[in-house]
């Protein structure tokens, strides 16, 4: 059975009260939700910075444009030293005879200062397996503890 609502039926006083609290709420952020002016000053720099260093890696026949910049964020891995090596550079590409199946993970890692949250790892033990190798190839140290715990908990069945 449809019921028929008009105009009589709505409290206007409530309804408006409801409206005026769910606009509200809309526009209610954080303030760190919304880029300051200092955080946007912050971006373009970064922006300038990496254009100074723009590197193409070749990896596995799968190119990846990243900057010196992004890769030195992990001190200790062999990417973070590709810059001081006397490599053969051809037209700002350097080719790595590995796999660049999992690579963007590895470099994403790298893009976001090597912190990865919890959802974004793995939920496949193969998957996770894998990134580990590379991780542990290129030494990224970070990346490798975290996914070794991450796999214990995989294979344990501990996983949230």
């Amino acid at each position: 059975m449809r019921k028929v609502v008009t105009y009589d039926d709505i409290d206007m006083d409530e309804t408006e009260n409801e409206f005026t609290d769910s606009i509200d709420h809309e526009f209610d952020t954080e303030p760190e939700d919304i880029p300051t002016e200092e955080h946007v000053q912050q971006t373009i720099n970064y922006i300038e910075e990496t254009q100074k260093t723009f590197i193409k890696l070749n990896i596995g026949g799968v190119t990846f444009n990243t900057s010196y910049k992004t890769l030195s964020n992990s001190p200790e891995s062999v990417l973070a030293h590709l810059r001081n090596k006397n490599l053969t550079v051809t037209d700002n590409t350097i080719f790595i005879d590995r796999s660049g199946k999992h690579f963007e993970y590895l470099l994403n890692f790298l893009r976001n200062g090597c912190v990865i949250p919890q959802s974004l790892l793995p939920s496949n033990i193969t998957i996770t397996e894998e990134i580990l190798m590379e991780s542990r190839f290129y030494n990224i140290c970070e990346l490798t503890r975290k996914l070794e715990t991450h796999l214990r908990h995989l294979k344990l069945g501990t996983i949230n």
